[in-house]
């Protein structure tokens, strides 16, 4: 016995880009290279993940070590470009109104007497 641990097991590429945008395992019978839709499958449209992205501090994951890191982050990156996920994420500080204040303010400006 050497003491040293034993490799984490490689998961598919597939398996790899859906641990690294959501958190989460894929369902069991997910298979293939359409990580777009099997997302969508699941119920994570490009409003959850952008939900996800906002409260994470790094997104997307790190992606795990999987049979083709290659394929995984081009899974990955395919539909951060499609479902527009990339840039800089705005951040709301506590001077920006929400989405609540803002139609507050739209249905009763601040000018309104």
């Amino acid at each position: 016995m050497t003491g040293a641990e034993p490799a984490a097991p490689q998961v598919s590429a597939l398996t790899a880009a859906f641990r690294s945008l959501t958190g989460e395992d894929p369902p069991d019978d997910a298979a293939g290279t359409d990580l777009a839709a099997v997302l969508l499958a699941v119920g994570w449209d490009r409003e959850r993940l952008g939900v996800r992205r906002q409260q994470a501090a790094r997104w997307p994951d790190v992606l795990p070590a999987s049979e083709d890191p290659a394929q995984a982050y081009a899974m990955v990156l395919a539909v951060r470009n499609a479902w527009n996920l990339n840039g800089p994420v705005r951040l709301r500080g506590g001077s920006q109104p929400g989405p609540d204040e803002e139609r507050l303010l739209r249905d009763r400006p601040p000018h309104h007497g």
